[in-house]
């Protein structure tokens, strides 16, 4: 038996749904793939970037805008945005 303190997060991952998308305010990036599912509170979107990141979010903005966008990536097209913050919410551009 060890006495090894471990950290939690090496033991519990939780879900992974990748990083919060407003790291990417005011930034352009490819969407490549966009997927739906639900969260304690809600719908959330998880968005797949051309360098293969991961991002989440549950703005009902972004969530509008992201089901116009599953159309085209279901397609195989790649849709490039930027992301900004109006007044209180998230909106793409």
């Amino acid at each position: 038996m060890t006495n090894d303190v471990v950290e939690f997060n090496s033991i519990y991952k939780g879900r992974e749904l990748g990083r919060n998308i407003v790291e990417l305010l005011n930034l352009s990036f490819i969407i490549t793939s966009v997927s739906f599912t639900e969260g304690n509170y809600g719908k959330i979107a998880v968005i797949t970037t051309d360098n293969g990141s991961k991002y989440y979010t549950s703005s009902k903005v972004l969530l509008k805008q992201l089901e116009e966008i599953k159309k085209y990536t279901d397609r195989g097209q790649k849709v490039k945005v930027t992301l900004r913050k109006v007044k209180r919410y998230y909106t793409f551009e």
